[in-house]
């Protein structure tokens, strides 16, 4: 990588870039104001919708066998060399997600020798914890079509635990596995499904949840032609169905309340009114947001992100008080509940992550930014918590973001937020800022801590780090600075987008992984709105300090 110039790079070339970026921005809004793009995970949504097609009669449908066809196609894209399918790219192969893969191309018709090659004779490159996830559905599926036998479960204890967090997941699943089990309650299951349908036709926060649901249902003995599978059937087409595969979750409500905010913050009349009317009317009874548009799975993270960009009115007030609720004893913040478990410094390892919503230092400082504006006491116990989880490198490990990079930026701009500064945190991002002006970071730093600031640049990366410094103070003529707003500028592709293929994102670390492309428009888009707004308001850095 060759360095860049210290110079700042020219005021008209950044505004060119920062309209562009805006008006393709504009560009992705749907007309009731939302923001719609997909999230891509694995083979796993593909292969699942082409399951529900098949065994529940649902392909009989007009357009469905087009459609399969098409799925059919896609499925090669997530493949290895090695013929099993990785869980995200530059993964090895899961035996288990090739197993679900395998049973959809045999329901499909379609052969698949290399996949089946692996399946018989290859060796599994992740461990039980990695696949902790498909532990129960691969083997469930396969039986479930017929490829295996049944398995000796005949159902599953209906849970017990106090966290809500759990509560959440088997909520979701509980009943239909039950059902695919061969529980002999499925009548009673199956009514409390369609009692949980969302008034979108689907449940939860993905689309694995309905397609779930909709085989135990149709197992139950519920027609297809019935109104809950035509409606789950019809959200299904409607929402995850996309130009490529299935996606595995609706994301809706997030983008548009990072829409919503990268627009006003830009200063777009024009789009960010509409944003703000679907977030009202997105708003839970509870005060707060879900990912998607479901009511049942509203959590603190999705609403602090939705909060930034609203006025100090009511609904905000009650996003407020949702996400207090939610405050941990140490002070620390989960996304669905109180958490029996602290938090802890360092990266969580993937059963604490699947059982416990354990609060962490990204999503308390994204909370704490939100109640800095509201002025609110719980700020304080927020702050002795993020002191308590700060690495021996002064970074922060991120649950939702790979690595440390972003988990320290996310602090940093809770800090600037409240007019404070953290040297050693600091310093991690200075130093670890590439030849190229940008950032970046692997999902390697989530198993070893050595790789914690270290990978290609990435425009995502690139940008966060840049408006967090910029929010802090540092003024637009810094180097440091500069060189990150000629990465942006000269990555930025003629059509105003940024690109970024790494999987960045993170549903369970050390095992699922997912690319967010919509935030390749609304990143870099903020980075370019911070560096003009701190030139035209000629900023110097505060000299407030934290550090030890």
């Amino acid at each position: 990588m060759s360095a860049t110039s210290n110079s700042p790079p020219a005021i008209d070339r950044v505004h060119a870039a920062r309209d562009l970026a805006l008006q393709r921005l504009a560009e992705l809004q749907s007309p009731d104001g939302a923001w719609r793009m997909p999230i891509e995970f694995n083979v796993l949504p593909t292969a699942l919708f082409i399951i529900m097609l098949r065994t529940t009669g649902l392909i009989e449908k007009p357009g469905q066998r087009e459609l399969e066809a098409r799925l059919v196609r896609d499925i090669a894209r997530f493949a290895n060399p090695d013929g099993g399918f990785w869980k995200f790219p530059g993964a090895s192969s899961s035996k288990r997600l090739t197993l679900i893969a395998v049973t959809a191309l045999r329901l499909a018709s379609h052969a698949d020798a290399e996949a089946e090659q692996f399946l018989a004779h290859g060796r599994a490159g992740t461990t039980w914890k990695q696949d902790l996830d498909l532990l129960v559905v691969a083997p469930l599926l396969a039986a479930h079509a017929g490829f295996r036998r049944p398995l000796l479960l005949s159902c599953l204890p209906r849970p017990r635990w106090p966290s809500r967090h759990l509560h959440f997941f088997w909520h979701c699943g509980w009943p239909s596995v039950n059902i695919l089990l061969g529980s002999r309650h499925a009548q009673e299951y199956a009514a409390e499904i369609r009692r949980t349908q969302d008034p979108s036709g689907g449940w939860a926060i993905g689309s694995y949840v309905t397609m779930f649901n909709v085989m135990a249902l149709v197992k139950a003995g519920v027609s297809t032609d019935h109104p809950v599978i035509a409606k789950a059937h019809e959200s299904l087409l409607r929402d995850f169905v996309v130009e490529h595969g299935v996606t595995g979750s609706r994301s809706h409500v997030a983008n548009t309340g990072y829409g919503l905010d990268s627009c006003r913050r830009a200063d777009a009349a024009g789009t960010w009114p509409a944003a703000l009317k679907f977030l009202l009317n997105a708003q839970a009874g509870d005060g707060g947001f879900a990912w998607g548009t479901s009511s049942y799975d509203t959590d603190a993270d999705t609403t602090a992100h939705v909060l930034r960009g609203f006025p100090k009115e009511a609904p905000f007030r009650r996003g407020i008080e949702f996400m207090l609720a939610r405050q941990n004893r140490d002070g620390g913040f989960g996304a669905w509940s109180r958490s029996p478990i602290c938090g802890r410094r360092g990266s969580l390892g993937v059963v604490a992550q699947v059982l416990f919503d354990m609060p962490t230092a990204d999503l308390t400082a994204r909370v704490v930014e939100v109640l800095a504006s509201a002025q609110h006491p719980a700020v304080r116990k927020a702050l002795a918590f993020l002191r308590r989880t700060q690495c021996r490198n002064g970074a922060w490990w991120s649950r939702w973001w790979a690595g440390y990079l972003v988990g320290t930026s996310f602090v940093l701009r809770a800090y600037a937020a409240l007019g404070l500064r953290d040297e050693r945190a600091e310093a991690f991002l200075l130093q670890h800022q590439n030849a190229d002006g940008g950032w970046g970071e692997t999902i390697r730093a989530d198993e070893d801590v050595r790789w914690a600031g270290r990978g290609e640049s990435t425009p995502l990366h690139t940008a966060h780090i840049a408006s967090t410094l910029l929010r802090l103070g540092y003024p637009p003529d810094n180097p440091v600075i500069s060189r990150a707003i000629e990465y942006l500028l000269s990555t930025m592709s003629p059509d105003g987008r940024w690109h970024d293929e790494q999987c960045t994102f993170t549903i369970i670390a050390r095992c699922l992984y997912y690319r967010y492309e919509f935030l390749n428009y609304v990143l870099p888009l903020d980075a370019l709105t911070d560096y003009l707004q701190a030139i035209g308001a000629g900023r110097k850095p505060s000299h407030d300090s934290i550090s030890d």
